[in-house]
């Protein structure tokens, strides 16, 4: 009776999800979670992380992860290389007609939004007066920016400095 009930578990190798996650921190643990929510499930799952945008998605479509987390707008614009900006209900309907031709399943929207935004030190900001991107631009010439990799090869950032004239002096 034993071996009975257990050849079928022996049988058949356990199911594990990988989740993926991109190169920052707010992937990490969204990925965390849901490895965690799929462990709680009684499922085994792992996470790879530090995957980039493209290779990500790759990685999605060629199964070698199962799941990730990833920005309507990244993919609209950069995987997609859409350039129009329908609103967001259409997009989303829009992605999920494309991904579906892929074999990929939209699973729906997170609850938040995740939006780029420029900062700096409010003293900083202060003592130069700058209170807008108009602002900004006219110190930029004198100024460094900072950001992840993958933003400074993104339309979203080609767009912001055509629309204002951003030349920083060092990026």
């Amino acid at each position: 009776l034993v071996t009975a009930t257990l050849i079928p578990s022996v049988a058949r190798a356990p199911s594990t999800y990988v989740v993926g996650a991109k190169t920052f921190a707010e992937q990490y643990v969204l990925s965390a979670l849901i490895e965690q929510r799929l462990q709680a499930a009684r499922l085994q799952a792992s996470t790879r992380e530090g995957l980039g945008s493209s290779v990500i998605f790759q990685a999605l479509a060629a199964n070698n992860i199962d799941v990730y987390v990833d920005y309507s707008g990244t993919l609209w614009l950069n995987q997609f290389h859409r350039t129009d900006m329908p609103p967001r209900e259409t997009l989303l309907a829009e992605l999920k007609k494309i991904l579906a031709k892929q074999d990929i399943t939209l699973l729906g929207a997170l609850g938040f939004e995740n939006a780029y935004a420029l900062v700096m030190p409010r003293h900083r900001a202060d003592a130069l007066a700058i209170h807008s991107i108009t602002d900004l631009a006219a110190h930029a010439p004198t100024l460094s920016i900072a950001g992840d990799y993958e933003f400074f090869s993104r339309p979203e950032w080609t767009a912001l400095q055509k629309a204002y004239g951003l030349s920083f002096r060092t990026q």
